[in-house]
């Protein structure tokens, strides 16, 4: 009986030891198994960390790009309205020019009317004072003549 007892301990050892070593076999399969899988998400984490980079990258890229098209555009707008502006006063300039050109002209005319008008009015002066002077003397030579007659 003890060597029933002996044997079925040392079965029972072996058989621990069996379950032992599939269990130490199982534990490291799973640990083999998850160091794996760990692996694989951390390259996958990596692979999408660089994925998300990369398109924020590309993000910023293109933020940048239309940040300098709107600036460019921005540009070509004040460069046109400056434009607008330097044409603007010239039109202005060349108008106001014209204008005092055609007061001056005006003022010309103006005055050479006047000298006109006053040298009509100094000949016609003239005239009239010479007419006034011709009928006075024929006045008093009518006076004269009447007189004479008068007197026996």
């Amino acid at each position: 009986m003890t060597d029933i007892i002996a044997q079925e301990q040392a079965a029972r050892k072996d058989l621990e030891v069996k379950v032992m070593k599939a269990m130490d076999e199982k534990c490291l399969a799973l640990h083999v198994e998850l160091a794996k899988e760990k692996k694989l998400r951390e390259e996958a984490e990596e692979r999408q960390a660089k994925e998300i980079q990369d398109e924020i990258n590309r993000l910023c890229e293109r933020i940048d790009q239309e940040r300098r098209g709107r600036e460019g555009e921005e540009d070509a707008i004040i460069k046109r309205l400056n434009d607008e502006l330097v044409k603007l006063q010239d039109i202005l300039q060349q108008e106001q020019k014209i204008r005092e050109e055609s007061e001056n002209s005006l003022i010309r005319v103006l005055e050479d009317m006047c000298a006109k008008m006053q040298n009509e009015v100094a000949m016609e002066r003239k005239d009239r004072e010479g007419t006034e002077e011709i009928f006075l003397k024929l006045l008093e030579e009518t006076c004269d003549r009447v007189q004479s007659g008068l007197k026996p």
